[in-house]
């Protein structure tokens, strides 16, 4: 995971609960958003898009590797809408 960089006035009790397995995603995606600025959360988003055209090239028959590209994408959906103060619905497609 690439690190965070934090807004001004941020403090690292943020970081620590968007790390912690404990925590459900809901809250980490508050804590990520409220972290981060949103023109950093979309250079992850980025990331993921560059991401998942090369496994489409490569062509992969494992599993694992779709459902987490469609984790990585749903949570920084949720994170970006959150950021930008909105709320978004996403049916998410695997087991945390």
């Amino acid at each position: 995971m690439l690190p965070l960089v934090p807004r001004a006035g941020s403090s690292s009790s943020v970081t620590s609960t968007a790390v912690n397995p404990d925590m459900d995603f809901a809250t980490k995606a508050t804590a990520i958003a409220e972290h981060l600025q949103p023109s950093f959360i979309l250079q992850h988003i980025a990331c993921v898009y560059s991401l998942y055209h090369n496994i489409v090239a490569l062509g992969p028959s494992d599993e694992r590797i779709w459902e987490y590209i469609d984790m990585c994408w749903e949570n920084f959906s949720v994170t970006i809408a959150r950021a930008n103060g909105r709320e978004i619905e996403i049916e998410f497609g695997y087991e945390e």
